[in-house]
């Protein structure tokens, strides 16, 4: 299971935003940190009580220290004295702010005896579980759309706001259990209603109300600031095109589980929903051409002559195979060629074909990554392949565990890596070469398109860590292969995370007459793909010296962060 991460914020329109002023507190708590306004305006009964809920549980299981309530309990209920005190908020919100904090006489739903009742049993996983359906509810139903309804409708006819009680019987446990079954009837909890069909804690006032909203919450904007800091662009205009605004306003519409623009990915590549909903001018001005600064027969004088004796348009498999036997193999080119011909002689010795059920990692360590790992080995990068843990997901997994406490969260696996140093520059995935269900070239796009955000937000702070200013306009690469087609990616950042295609290739699993034609192609893209990430490698190693005390401002903004998402659970095929 991966760690609790912070829940998003709602998104507020700009005019909304404000500075609250911090007050003193004796307060020691890491969560003793005031409610910014634009998190409650005109919403704020339904989230703010589950947030603090949520949030209390996740700090007391990794302090372990009852007395931590006290202060906890103290800066929640400052915060809500803040809120009653604003000029901004509400009549509605502040009454109700003022019976979370117990005046009014109506008592608080969130007091410090229900507080300390939660530490008694903070190992339950039901507990956490009711914190995170608690959350789920409050912020499921922070919209923009239905908001407003919500906050004049409920909260003006009920007054009440409900959390889950803190106690579960062995019934509902069965009940939280089964909460996937095909049941659409509703089951009662003690102080709110679970929909089987959703999981979802809803309150029984509600039921009539709009419902729960059944996509997640907006992801809070992205602090430019922070990227900015550690020399990063945070504008992305051409050619008269304003594409960050035309992203931000895609992203406000489209926020499902597996939309890459929950997590500030603004996709160019293929058949990207960012990229379909721009006009044809529009793609055109934002899709870049990244080319390396010397081409690979600038890099490798040998290499069009090694090509033409090798690979020549008119040779056969058989012919190409044993002219690059004839080849010096003192010649890093021709070895390389070479390598990759005697890759497939193996199959083609027997068939004139790949054969159909190679599984996907023979087919990927025997033909793929002969080509792509071959040129970034020519290039002068370090390469592993199958199954190799990406450093910046274990990070990211485990920045909240306690590891004196806590299991450690495994990191994913990639089928490829290509380093220098600590800098993991490329991810590949890789799926069987024929045959591959469509479902797992999905699966890959996500998940290293993901997984190439937490490398690059990795290595920012791993690079200011070693005393260095972030090169500008910094990229990491990855590639996704899907039958014999392999996709190249680039990620930088450019007021948000910019990923589009450089490069790709189409394996040829047959001895056909295009079989030299096709394979040349690949090579030469192989090799341009493996010259931009030597040349980043080396822009890094040329980064300009920070002063100590810069040094640790950089690290401070890359730890403010917004971090991915957690991964979601994949939910179950419709027929």
């Amino acid at each position: 299971m991966e760690p609790k991460e912070s829940i998003p914020s709602p998104r507020i329109p700009p005019h909304s935003h404000t500075s609250s002023s911090s007050s003193s507190s004796s307060s020691s708590s890491p969560l003793d940190i005031p409610a910014p306004q634009t998190l409650v305006l005109g919403h704020f009964f339904h989230t703010y009580a589950a947030r603090h809920w949520g949030d209390l549980v996740a700090y007391l299981n990794n302090c372990k220290d009852q007395d931590s309530v006290e202060n906890y309990y103290a800066a929640y209920i400052r915060d809500l004295k803040r809120i009653q005190s604003s000029s901004l908020v509400s009549d509605a919100v502040k009454k109700h702010a003022l019976k979370l904090s117990g005046g009014g006489g109506g008592g608080s739903s969130t007091n410090l005896a229900a507080m300390r009742t939660a530490f008694d049993h903070i190992q339950l996983r039901e507990l956490r579980n009711q914190a995170t359906n608690s959350i789920q509810k409050g912020m499921l139903q922070l919209n923009k759309e239905a908001g407003d309804k919500l906050a004049e409708g409920v909260l003006l006819k009920t007054g009440k706001h409900h959390l889950p009680s803190s106690g579960l019987d062995v019934k509902e446990k069965k009940q939280r259990k089964n909460a996937g079954t095909p049941k659409t009837s509703p089951q009662r909890t003690q102080d709110a209603t679970v929909d089987t069909k959703t999981g979802i804690v809803v309150d029984p006032e509600e039921q009539g109300g709009p419902g729960v909203i059944g996509d997640p919450p907006e992801t809070p904007p992205i602090r430019l600031d922070l990227f900015s800091r550690v020399n990063q662009e945070i504008s992305w205009t051409s050619e008269g095109h304003d594409i960050l605004e035309l992203f931000r306003s895609y992203q406000s519409k489209n926020q499902q589980i597996f939309e890459l623009a929950r997590d500030d990915i603004a996709d160019l590549s293929g058949q990207s929903g960012f990229a379909l909903s721009l006009t044809a001018d529009q793609l055109g001005a934002a899709l870049v051409d990244i080319s390396p600064k010397q081409t690979p027969h600038e890099v490798w004088p040998s290499l069009a002559d090694v090509v033409a004796r090798t690979l020549n348009d008119r040779h056969s498999f058989d012919d190409s195979l044993a002219a690059s036997r004839a080849e010096s193999m003192q010649d890093p080119v021709a070895e390389y060629i070479h390598g990759i011909l005697y890759s497939y002689s193996k199959y083609f010795r027997f068939s004139d074909r790949i054969p159909a059920d190679l599984r996907e990692h023979e087919g990927f360590s025997d033909m793929t990554w002969t080509v792509i790992g071959g040129a970034l080995t020519l290039a002068g990068v370090e390469t592993r392949y199958l199954e190799v843990p990406v450093k910046a997901v274990e990070e990211r997994k485990n920045a909240h565990r306690n590891p004196f406490l806590d299991t450690k969260a495994q990191a994913h696996m990639a089928d490829g890596v290509a380093f220098r140093g600590p800098y993991q520059i490329y991810l590949a995935e890789a799926s069987a070469l024929t045959q591959s269900d469509t479902s797992k070239r999905a699966e890959d796009e996500f998940k290293l398109k993901r997984d190439l955000r937490d490398t690059f937000q990795s290595q920012l702070k791993d690079i200011c860590e070693d005393g260095l200013l972030p090169p500008r306009s910094m990229r990491v690469f990855g590639s996704t292969s899907f039958n014999a087609r392999t996709m190249f990616y680039a990620l930088d950042f450019m007021g948000v995370f910019r990923l589009h295609e450089i490069r790709s290739m189409i394996l040829p699993l047959s001895k056909t007459a295009d079989f030299t034609l096709r394979l040349k192609r690949c090579v030469l893209a192989c090799l341009e793909v493996a010259l931009m990430i030597k040349e980043e490698l080396d822009r890094r190693e040329s980064a300009e010296p920070i002063p100590q005390g810069r040094k640790q401002l950089l690290v401070q903004a890359c730890n403010q962060m917004q971090v991915t998402t957690r991964t979601p659970t994949k939910p179950k095929k419709q027929k």
